[in-house]
């Protein structure tokens, strides 16, 4: 199913780092607009395939950090393992014209 919304600011977030060689990872955070303010943590993970990148459970980043980002390769792929991740994923495609893939079933947002 796929539905319109507006595209979501960045949010605060850690840097980029590379724990395993082509495998590089970013700690980020959203929250959730509630009588009661809530704040949780999220991971997405950036994968190199030569000079191509595959995002999972993507994280908005902020400028500096999509200028690293870029400095990494081109985005060419966004996996949404669940249904409730991937508030950033039409972000990322708009922003680089990157496939989705998603499971089955997933609401997917656009713009």
């Amino acid at each position: 199913m796929t539905t319109n919304r507006s595209i979501p600011e960045a949010q605060p977030h850690g840097d980029i780092s590379e724990p395993f060689p082509d495998i590089f990872f970013v700690t980020g955070s959203a929250s959730l607009p509630l009588k009661v303010p809530m704040r949780f943590s999220r991971n997405m993970t950036i994968i190199r395939q030569g000079e191509e990148l595959i995002l999972t459970n993507s994280v908005r980043l902020n400028n500096a950090g999509l200028k690293l980002l870029e400095d990494l390769g081109d985005v060419k792929h966004i996996i949404r393992l669940a249904g409730f991740h991937g508030m950033d994923d039409p972000f990322y495609k708009a922003r680089y014209g990157a496939k989705v893939w998603s499971v089955d079933g997933t609401v997917y947002f656009r713009l």
